[in-house]
């Protein structure tokens, strides 16, 4: 990594980025670091670098990650080291992008946290959208999609292990947005020769909606509940053994659970949305089945049979061909070299 930054003269652009190179190799944004071409150098966001540093561009993904803390000194500390960033990008003319993850945070945060944020959509310079049909008709927004994850894939090699053919998935932080609740009342409605199985592995935001859906499961035949995260390889087999993955979020807008489960060769059940719509429309109907309102078992049942039917279709065709952290990160290159440009 590049401590100091160097002349843009010579082709060589610093990137603040968050978040950046961590703890977790298997996180999406490694392979995006890893594969942008050698003149891209990033370092990882620290309070005094993004005050005092020199760099180029900031790149932000989650920014209200930035200004977050159970802690409340802590929390107003970040707030105002936020404001006096935002001053920054202004009185300095930096470049600055925001990839776009989610329409609004999972959770909602302060009134001041809420004007902050407000403050920095308006300062961002360049706004990166995941998804074509969400991306705004404007010169300061642009597509790039989110890469897949065959670099985690690839790291747990299939050990020949079958495919369960009635077996539906949840997996990931488990929230109330994401229509847990619903998907356990239209399992427990499925005929009873239907024997299917589902399984919801994922952590609760907290005990009591944990003791919620356990309290549902409890009531219900045929399925299993493990309120922990998994490591990625343990993750992987999960998926890998499942018929489909169910994602039955009331508020679809990105899910990288959507394009991890694709990546381990597992079809995807989705509301329908703009973004899944044309997630179904790239991967294709035979990986991603979507339904309107609210989930049924007649939903459920369909997708099984759907997928079922389709298995042939999908063993010779990669459902995300066009999203490789090559082609990923060469397109965040020019975009930080166009930024760049604008600002000299």
């Amino acid at each position: 990594m590049v401590s100091r930054r160097r002349s843009s003269r010579d082709g060589r652009i610093t990137v603040l980025m968050r978040p950046s190179l961590g703890t977790n190799p298997m996180a999406p944004v490694h392979a995006l670091i890893s594969a942008l071409p050698a003149n891209v150098h990033v370092q990882r966001f620290t309070w005094s670098r993004a005050l005092l540093g020199t760099w180029d561009i900031l790149h932000l993904h989650w920014p209200e990650s930035l200004i977050r803390s159970g802690s409340h000194i802590k929390r107003w500390t970040k707030y105002f080291l936020f404001a006096l960033l935002l001053l920054r990008l202004r009185l300095g003319g930096r470049a600055s992008v925001w990839t776009v993850h989610n329409e609004t945070p999972h959770e909602r945060g302060s009134k001041v946290e809420s004007r902050l944020l407000h403050a920095w959509s308006r300062a961002v310079r360049q706004r990166v959208f995941l998804y074509p049909s969400v991306t705004p008709d404007e010169r300061s927004a642009t597509f790039i999609p989110f890469g897949d994850y065959s670099h985690v894939a690839g790291s747990f090699p299939a050990t020949g292990g079958e495919r369960s053919q009635n077996r539906m998935l949840l997996f990931g932080l488990l929230r109330p947005y994401k229509g847990i609740e619903q998907l356990i009342e239209a399992f427990s409605s499925l005929r009873p020769d239907a024997e299917a199985q589902l399984a919801i592995v994922g952590r609760p935001t907290d005990r009591a909606y944990s003791l919620e859906v356990s309290s549902l499961v409890e009531r219900s035949a045929g399925i299993e509940f493990r309120p922990e995260l998994l490591d990625y390889e343990e993750l992987v087999g999960e998926i890998r053994h499942s018929a489909l993955v169910v994602l039955p979020y009331r508020r679809m807008y990105n899910s990288g659970a959507a394009l991890l489960s694709l990546s381990c060769g597992t079809p995807i059940l989705v509301p329908s949305s703009p973004t899944m719509d044309d997630l179904r429309v790239e991967a294709g109907e035979d990986w991603v089945f979507t339904y309107e309102g609210e989930i049924t078992p007649d939903v459920l049942m369909n997708a099984l049979e759907h997928f079922r039917l389709s298995a042939p279709a999908r063993a010779s065709r990669d459902p995300l061909p066009r999203r490789s952290w090559t082609a990923v990160a060469a397109e965040y290159a020019s975009l930080y070299e166009a930024s760049m440009a604008r600002r000299r």
